[in-house]
């Protein structure tokens, strides 16, 4: 997650404990904050919301993570509410460069197979300044 103010990873072995953190840190906020990412409604949000409920891990909020309360910089770069564009392309249009580029989500499988946790770290925590830097320049541009 970030922020201008907030910049927080987790990373561990334990599926259930980094759900539970997860959801611990949104609730320790005062309200549920929009949360913003890059095919974030069809794939990340809806990976939690099931691992959540797959590990028994529960919150009131749960059911909150709806439309109301994210932004899919994927949909609304593509403009038609549905779009396939790649995030890095998108990203060096704008001028934002990736500190990890050889390693990408489709990596994370093998390095967590490998036990290599701070490259799965590093690359997430790219990811995610990334899209806010990307998020950023979207919202001073009015596309979103």
């Amino acid at each position: 997650m970030k922020s201008d103010e907030i910049e927080q990873v987790w990373v561990g072995t334990d599926e259930k404990h980094l759900l539970e953190e997860f959801w611990n840190f949104l609730h320790s906020l005062a309200t549920l904050p929009i949360l913003t990412g890059w095919n974030i409604r069809d794939f990340d949000l809806a990976f939690i919301r099931h691992r959540s409920a797959i590990n028994g891990v529960h919150s009131d909020w749960l059911r909150e993570l709806r439309a109301s309360w994210h932004r899919d910089m994927m949909l609304e770069v593509g403009g038609n509410g549905r779009s396939w564009l790649k995030k890095d392309e998108v990203c060096e249009a704008y001028g934002i460069k990736s500190e990890q580029p050889n390693t990408t989500g489709r990596d994370v499988p093998k390095l967590f197979a490998e036990g290599k946790l701070d490259e799965i770290r590093a690359h997430c925590l790219d990811d995610i300044r990334r899209e806010w830097k990307l998020w950023k320049r979207l919202r001073e541009a009015g596309l979103i």
